[in-house]
């Protein structure tokens, strides 16, 4: 279907997104640019190395395939429900009311922050590229309304487009740095070493250390699942949502595993420990085996950061949307722009929204401390989040659908995946970080606590916007049995 349906009410147009318009290739790189392959190469090795030392690209192994038991259960969720909600939707149709409604207060708090950290991130990269390389220190805010404004046009111009740039920019930054770490490894030689797979060199007690530090590069994972938004937009939702969302986490997985090699190796496994406090080591790296290609590496980055954040922001915007057209926030939300059909008002209130709280971060802690401070909360936030997805699972599957379990794909993996989840959320609390990172850990929970505490006030005062839950992103019921019946699980699946 290439035209929005109007099946809602209000102003503005039809309440529906645009169907069938992007296949299995931009539902991919949708999850691959929201994980921001290349800025995660950059920075999110960095809080593994102090567990795992040389061993870093076991570890990264390691949360690949834990981070798959999730995308198991994500994928499961998407092959009986699509929908512009995503994970949101699936939480809430599988959990009920309550659960749905605090999946709900999370998702308002760590939505918009995606744009919040790729903004500081791009910022923090420009200025010590500039500073490095050129002595020039640029204020952050120039940087933080430039991305803002190149990801708004981006995203208001069509899902279909911007996915499709995101391809672009996804390609680019896998093959630059999927390049340079090549060349690293073969230009390595004798430096080569399966010491970097062997337990035992970890820098904290072998395969303790090896955990700690799986459980830090799990961070890089974060937005896997991005692609279960484009429900109600991809062709054929209920087989490219799963596919979408388990091959990106392949993907990503094995080129993390090829660039944390090289990352240690090329830097040297004797000096390692002075990898993790760089400002911008894949700069180092590019500088010391490109020369001058340190450019293109450069370039790679801001194109993961723009891919990043674009996603992002089509992830967020799309759950505003839905959430303004069943009435969760206000309906000015669910308008669409009359020539690209796109969620125009709720991309610009997430544009402005993460912008300012970018601004704000910055003239508190600076670009680099900021992006800890806001990562730490919406980690937090997101490890419960991927919890709630194996719960899920479970539910599903053992209550309405039991003709359609399977105890290892529908259990025992999600369970695991549950299970495995505890751990970040331990680690991220043991031992607490130093001020200011220290009031992200506080603020997340007390973020909870306020959601049920509104819960229980609106359970009183306005059971509608709980009850609303039930049925919020569901696009008038449409599950893969009524898809079936009505043809669309038929529609064609080439992009």
């Amino acid at each position: 279907m290439s035209n929005m349906r109007g099946t809602g009410s209000g102003s503005g147009g039809s309440l529906e997104l645009e169907h069938g318009s992007v296949g299995l290739l931009n539902v991919i790189f949708m999850s691959i640019a929201l994980m921001g392959p290349g800025i995660a190469v950059a920075y999110d090795y960095g809080p593994s190395i102090p567990y795992a030392g040389i061993t870093l690209p076991l570890a990264t192994l390691v949360a690949m395939v834990l981070i798959l038991c999730t995308a198991n259960s994500v994928g499961q969720l998407g092959r009986v429900y699509a929908d512009a909600g995503g994970l949101y939707a699936y939480v809430s149709k599988a959990l009920g009311r309550r659960v749905g409604f605090m999946t709900g207060w999370i998702n308002l708090f760590f939505q918009p922050f995606f744009a919040v950290l790729l903004y500081l991130m791009l910022a923090n990269v420009f200025q010590s590229t500039l500073q490095l390389k050129a002595g020039v220190l640029l204020p952050a805010p120039i940087f933080i309304l430039f991305s803002a404004g190149v990801v708004y046009v981006l995203t208001v111009i069509g899902v279909k487009t911007s996915t499709n740039i995101g391809v672009i920019l996804g390609a680019f930054e896998i093959i630059v740095l999927l390049a340079l770490a090549l060349s690293i490894i073969f230009s390595s030689g004798s430096h080569n070493t399966l010491h970097a797979f062997e337990p035992h060199f970890a820098t904290q007690s072998g395969f303790v250390g090896v955990g700690k530090g799986a459980v830090f590069a799990i961070l890089a994972f974060v937005g896997f699942e991005g692609a279960a938004v484009l429900g109600e937009e991809s062709k054929n939702p209920f087989k490219l949502i799963p596919r979408g969302v388990v091959l990106s986490a392949l993907i990503v997985g094995a080129f993390f595993c090829i660039t944390a090699y090289a990352g240690v190796i090329g830097w040297g496994t004797h000096d390692i420990s002075s990898y993790a406090t760089n400002s911008n080591p894949w700069l180092v790296l590019a500088t010391k085996f490109w020369g001058v290609g340190w450019v293109v590496v450069f370039l790679a980055l801001i194109n993961s950061g723009v891919a990043n954040a674009t996603a992002g922001v089509n992830s967020c915007s799309r759950v505003f949307f839905s959430m303004g057209r069943e009435g969760m926030l206000p309906g000015a939300l669910a308008k669409v722009h009359p020539r690209f059909r796109t969620p125009s008002l709720a991309i610009a209130t997430n544009t402005i929204v993460a912008t300012v709280i970018a601004l704000l971060a910055d003239w508190a802690w600076g670009p680099l401390v900021a992006f800890g401070v806001t990562a730490t909360a919406f980690v937090v936030l997101v490890i419960v989040w991927y919890m709630l997805a194996n719960v899920a699972c479970i539910v599903e599957y053992t209550r309405r659908r039991r003709a359609e379990l399977k105890p290892l794909v529908h259990i025992v993996i999600p369970a695991l995946g549950f299970l495995i989840m505890l751990l970040p959320l331990y680690y991220t609390y043991h031992p607490l970080s130093p001020y200011p990172v220290r009031i992200a850990l506080f603020f997340a929970p007390a973020w909870i606590v306020a959601g049920g505490i509104v819960l229980v006030i609106l359970e009183w005062k306005a059971p509608r916007i709980v009850d609303a839950t039930q049925s919020i992103f569901m696009e008038e019921g449409v599950d893969s049995a009524t898809a079936t019946q009505s043809g669309m699980a038929t529609l064609d699946e080439s992009d």
